[in-house]
């Protein structure tokens, strides 16, 4: 089933709106990509509005992290902290914001990994 980012097919006060027009393409939305900690997979580019493109990524378990104005990799352990949803830590699910423990320390995710297709993070302390 297709998802749709448009108005509303009701008024605040319940009663019906009549559309001016039917659906467009650039309305639709997709299934959003859960990262999960594991072996790095990437998804296939995926076109999108203007002839762009968004790499999505699946999977990683490293991440590119700055320390000291330099860009090292560090491997992840696990997600503690998750503040977009708190069954991701159940299930190690990666999103913008997430703190992650890694073999650097904990570390705060800067990037979308759904839409950008890499993942990168600053250390918290």
């Amino acid at each position: 089933m297709a998802i749709w980012h448009n108005k509303s097919k009701r008024k605040r006060t319940g009663g019906l709106l009549r559309m001016g027009r039917k659906h467009r393409k650039y309305e639709l939305g997709r299934e959003p990509v859960k990262t999960k900690v594991s072996e790095k997979i990437k998804k296939t580019i995926i076109r999108v509005r203007g002839g762009n493109t968004k790499v999505k990524l699946k999977s990683s378990n490293t991440i590119n992290v700055i320390i000291n104005n330099k860009h090292e990799k560090a491997k992840i352990i696990k997600v503690i902290e998750n503040e977009a949803n708190p069954h991701f830590i159940k299930h190690n699910i990666i999103t913008k914001g997430a703190i992650l423990e890694t073999d650097k320390g904990k570390v705060k995710v800067t990037s979308r990994p759904g839409q950008d297709g890499v993942l990168n993070g600053v250390i918290v302390e």
